[in-house]
């Protein structure tokens, strides 16, 4: 292997961790606390494609 190349792959590698780095802080700043409450009977029927559903609102769909 090349000097150049093992640069490169030096350079690669540390632009790889700087990118997980970030992406990991801006889901611990802003995803992480996020909860979404999920109606299994609504997710079923949105599923199966079954009539009408009420939706958290009610109204009907």
């Amino acid at each position: 292997m090349k000097p150049q190349d093992k640069t490169l792959l030096q350079k690669l590698a540390l632009a790889l961790v700087i990118k997980l780095l970030l992406l990991a802080a801006l889901w611990w700043g802003f995803v992480r606390d996020q909860r979404v409450v999920v109606d299994g009977d609504a997710a079923a029927a949105q599923l199966l494609g079954s009539g009408n559903v009420k939706n958290p609102q009610g109204v009907i769909r």
